[in-house]
């Protein structure tokens, strides 16, 4: 599987054309657009927070796993738990629909 490029990633605006943009790194710059501004900029700050959700949720499954073992007996609802481990499987770029609630 790929890593993605480390956080912390950033959102700037690029004043001359009034355009978010989101870095990503050092070199890796993504501009964001939608039909309204204000909606790229909503969706430059959700891509940019993309490192550290992945990181949140990482740290839910991992304590869930360590208080309670691979299964879903778990302190969270189990729909919260089933869409974690949802997106960490979309996001560690496993096959879709591994985790069956």
């Amino acid at each position: 599987m790929a890593e993605h490029t480390a956080g912390p990633w950033k959102t700037e605006i690029n004043k001359a054309v009034h355009r978010p943009s989101v870095t990503l790194g050092k070199d890796e710059r993504w501009e964001v657009t939608a039909s309204a501004i204000e909606d790229s900029t909503a969706n430059a700050r959700l891509i940019a927070s993309a490192p550290e959700m992945a990181r949140a949720l990482q740290g839910i499954r991992d304590q869930a796993i360590s208080t309670h073992g691979d299964n879903r007996d778990v302190a969270i609802p189990s729909e919260v738990y089933d869409l974690v481990m949802q997106l960490l499987d979309r996001i560690e770029g496993k096959e879709e629909g591994r985790w069956k609630p």
